[in-house]
């Protein structure tokens, strides 16, 4: 399984080309390699299938070596050689687990205790310490999380890493399109959600763009909302959307992080509410590795 290429290195031209400038320059298709790992790669012109184009590409006849950026496998052995806790798992040669256990209860202490400082002020500065540490056991699990969301961001078809890693909590297996949601996915995210019971509640991934960030009426408190997603129509014929919504504190996570027009992902336990004919997400962020800025405006 292999990352599809964007640029190879030419022996011709001594520099890196894309498959386009291949396909405006033939002669550039001989002398091809993996820009990483120097294997022989060959160029696919751009070509004709049924009514539609298939874009020039690269292409190889041997895998990557192991470390490579494009070899899919390698590249998730790495992060599960390097994640804490073996929260991301080798149980074989090609297949990983990852145990989205362990972000969940973290998740849900830290949660626990941001309530109890609210009700009990007699025990805000022991909670305050227990909270520093479970942000500290959540640091390496998100950090492992964000690899992962990184090098889905890069594969052109995220099939691939939905065949090798696969997402457990309390050993039930989750499907992928369970897990992570993109905008046009954003109403089937919040069914998903209003269905879980308590128990079965469980974090998720949501990709989207910032729509803007404004402060809320508690010190500190602000929430970042993204564009609307797609939309359905409920039992009277009303239009229903799909819009997602951060809320954070500034002592955790700084606003400023936040542009407009920033595409992210957020790992994050969420809430649903129905309101006005918007089908609310709530996003609860506790921690900088939370995010994943795929794209700055």
């Amino acid at each position: 399984m292999a990352i599809s290429m964007e640029k190879a290195f030419s022996k011709i031209v001594n520099r890196e080309v894309t498959a386009e400038e291949v396909d405006r320059d033939l002669k550039l298709k001989k002398g091809l390699e993996c820009n990483y790992c120097g294997i022989p790669v060959y160029h696919r012109t751009e070509h004709p299938r049924k009514e539609a184009r298939v874009s020039a590409l690269f292409y190889r006849k041997v895998e990557h070596d192991y470390s490579c950026k494009y070899n899919t496998v390698g590249q998730v052995s790495i992060i599960a050689r390097q994640s804490s806790d073996k929260i991301l798992q080798n149980i074989n040669q090609k297949k990983f687990t990852f145990r989205l256990t362990m972000i969940y209860e973290q998740l849900n202490m830290v949660k626990a205790g941001e309530y109890s400082k609210k009700d009990n002020a007699s025990i805000i500065n022991r909670q305050k310490n227990r909270s520093y540490q479970d942000r500290g056991k959540l640091t390496p699990y998100l950090a492992t999380m964000k690899k992962i969301i990184e090098l889905r961001n890069i594969l052109e078809k995220n099939t691939e890493l939905h065949s090798i890693i696969k997402i457990e909590m309390y050993n039930k297996k989750i499907a992928w399109n369970n897990f992570y949601y993109e905008s046009n996915y954003y109403t089937k995210a919040f069914d998903y959600l209003k269905k879980l019971e308590w128990k079965e509640n469980h974090p998720i991934c949501i990709e989207g763009i910032v729509r803007g960030v404004k402060s809320l009426d508690q010190e500190g408190r602000y929430a970042v909302g993204l564009r609307f997603g797609d939309t359905k129509t409920n039992n009277q014929d009303f239009t229903l959307i799909s819009s997602p919504s951060i809320f954070c504190n500034e002592q955790d996570v700084s606003s400023e992080i936040f542009k407009e027009g920033q595409r992210i992902v957020v790992c994050a336990l969420c809430t649903t509410r129905e309101k006005n004919n918007y089908l609310n997400i709530n996003i609860s962020l506790y921690h900088k590795n939370q995010i994943v800025i795929l794209e700055n405006s």
